[in-house]
Parts: structure tokens; sequence; C-alpha cells
């Protein structure tokens, strides 16, 4: 059983679906369509790689500074499309621009943690 070089890091696993094309002419439901589908998607691999207790240590201790963490992301944007997705980033800099955006993730990694 060897690793599959080409999918470690990404964030769709086995039950991951894409967005729907439907969505792409909502500007504020594709918003929050997108915010979900990366929480759960991001959840799930933490979830999968057994990182549980490291992710919601680090994302504990970091929480106050997730606005300041927004910000660099913007900045480290176009350095950052180049490995990973365009998209994704976005997402990721709307919800930690966000107070709601850590604690949401933190409740779904816990969530998925425990069904599984």
């Amino acid at each position: 059983m060897g690793i599959n070089w080409s999918n470690m890091w990404s964030l769709q696993g086995g039950g991951a679906e894409p967005l729907n094309a439907d969505l792409l002419r909502d500007g504020a439901a594709l918003d929050e369509q997108a915010e979900n589908l990366f929480l759960e998607r991001a959840a799930r691999a933490v979830v999968r790689r057994r990182l549980t207790v490291p992710a919601v240590l680090t994302l504990e201790s970091l929480r106050p500074l997730s606005f300041i963490g927004s910000q660099a992301l913007l900045v480290l944007t176009p350095m950052l499309s180049l490995v990973f997705n365009h998209r994704d980033l976005q997402t990721l800099y709307r919800l930690l621009e966000k107070r709601t955006g850590i604690e949401r993730f933190l409740t779904l990694i816990e969530e998925y943690d425990g069904e599984s």
C-alpha cells in the first residue's frame, strides 16, 4: 500500500462532490454553499488523516489571529495559487475573515471525529 502522491494534499476525498454549476449564478448562495463544502471537505480530510487533536489545538490557539491570517493569505494569494486551488484560497480567506469561520470548522471536525 503506497502513498498516492498526486492526491496526497487534495481536500477532495472519496465522497466529495463538486460545486453545482447552477449555483455559479447566485453570488450569496455560492459563497455560503462554497464555504460549507470547503469546511466539510477540509474537516473530513483532517479526520481521515487522524489529525483531529493537532488541528483542534492549532485552531484554538490561532483563533484570535484569524483576521490577521486572512489578510496575510490575501497578500500571499498570487504565490499560493500556483500550488493550491484559487477558489479554495478565496473561500479560506472569507472564512478566516469572519469570526465564526474557525468555530464552524472546529464543530465539523469534532462532529466527524465522533462519527468515526
